[in-house]
C-alpha cells in the first residue's frame, strides 16, 4: 500500500523531476514507516491513560492522515500562493548549485551543496574557473537560480572526466558539503566511515548461512563517573558497548520463551497447540503466499 498511500497524500506529485511523467517515480514507502512510528507512539498513549485512569482506548489511524503532516509547509505555501509546489528534482529554492553530477565510470555520480557566496568563490578556484564568480550570469544567488541550467552544464562537464572521490574530497578540503552516491553493494560496504564505526556485522544465520549485514542504529556508551575525567573534555571516560547483533529468528524459535516463560503456557498446552499446527518450526504447505501465487501461475 506504500505507493498507493504515497499518491494519495500528494507526495507523489512532489517527487521526481520537472520534465519526467509521474509514472517514473521511484518506489517510496515512506508512508509505511510513518504510520507504523505513529501507531507505536498512539499504542503508548493509550497505555499511559490507561495505567492513570483504568480506561482503554480504541486507536482509530489513518497511513495518509498520519503522513500528510510531514507535507505541512506544501499545504502552507498553496494557500498563501494560490499554487501547487512543483517538483524540484535535486534542487533547492535557496541554494545553487544544488545536485547531483556525473563522474567518471559507469552510473558513477557525485553531490554537493553550495549554500553561499563564498562556498560559490571556492568551487570556481576548485574548478579552476575563478572568472564564473564574475560572471553575470553566477555572480549572485539570484542570477545562479535564474540560469541554473547553463550552471549545471558547467558544473557537469567540470565533473564528467573525474572520479566522484576525488571531487567529493576537494569539495570537502573547502567546506564544502558533498558526498560520492553509493550503490548498495561494495561502495557502501567499504565506505570507510562506515567501516571506522563497525557498522557492518558478521552475522551467522543457521539456514542463511554467515554474511555481513547491516548493524544496529544507534550505539550506546557507558559513562562511568566514578573514573578519572578526560583531562582535554573535561567529560567522564567512557566505554563502549559492545554491538549485538543477532541473526533473524527462525520459525517458532523462541516459543517456548514467550508462551512459556512469559505467558505461562505448560508443556501440554504448548504440545497441543503444535499437534493442531496452530504453532510449530515448519512452514505449512501453502503458508508462502508468494509460492503459491508463482504455482497458481505456472499451472494456468
Amino acid at each position: 500500500m506504500g505507493m498507493a498511500i504515497d499518491a494519495l497524500s500528494g507526495h507523489s506529485a512532489l517527487r521526481g523531476y520537472p520534465d519526467m511523467d509521474l509514472s517514473n517515480n521511484s518506489l517510496v514507502h515512506h508512508p509505511d514507516a510513518v504510520g507504523g512510528v505513529t501507531a507505536y507512539f498512539a499504542i503508548c498513549a493509550a497505555l499511559l491513560y490507561r495505567a492513570r485512569t483504568g480506561i482503554g482506548q480504541f486507536i482509530d489511524l489513518s497511513q495518509a492522515e498520519t503522513f500528510m503532516p510531514h507535507l505541512g509547509e506544501i499545504f502552507l505555501e498553496e494557500q498563501m500562493t494560490g499554487q501547487p509546489r512543483e517538483r524540484r528534482g535535486n534542487r533547492h529554492p535557496e541554494m545553487a548549485p544544488h545536485g547531483c553530477y556525473p563522474c567518471v565510470g559507469e552510473d558513477k555520480w557525485v553531490t554537493m551543496v553550495i549554500r553561499n557566496e563564498g562556498e560559490w568563490r571556492s568551487l570556481c578556484q576548485i574548478m579552476s574557473m575563478p572568472q564564473l564568480a564574475e560572471d553575470e550570469r553566477f555572480s549572485t544567488l539570484a542570477a545562479r537560480l535564474k540560469n541554473q541550467d547553463e550552471l549545471d552544464d558547467v558544473i557537469r562537464e567540470w565533473t564528467t572526466p573525474r572520479d566522484n572521490y576525488e571531487v567529493f574530497h576537494l569539495l570537502q578540503e573547502k567546506n564544502i558539503p558533498a558526498g560520492p552516491v553509493f550503490d548498495c553493494g561494495a561502495d557502501t560496504m567499504e565506505d570507510p566511515h562506515l567501516q571506522a564505526r563497525d557498522y557492518f556485522q558478521v552475522v551467522t544465520h543457521p539456514d542463511a548461512g554467515t554474511y555481513p549485514m547491516s548493524g544496529p542504529i544507534w550505539s550506546f556508551l557507558d559513562y562511568d563517573r566514578s573514573k578519572v575525567l578526560n583531562e582535554n573534555e573535561g567529560e567522564p571516560m567512557s566505554n563502549r558497548r559492545e554491538k549485538r547483533h543477532e541473526h533473524a529468528p527462525m520459525l517458532g524459535e523462541h516459543n517456548a520463551y514467550l508462551l512459556g516463560e512469559v505467558l505461562g503456557y505448560s508443556h501440554e498446552r504448548m504440545q497441543e497447540l503444535e499437534e493442531r499446527q496452530v504453532i510449530g518450526t515448519v512452514p505449512l504447505e501453502g503458508a508462502d503466499m508468494g509460492g503459491v501465487r508463482r504455482v497458481q501461475r505456472e499451472s494456468r
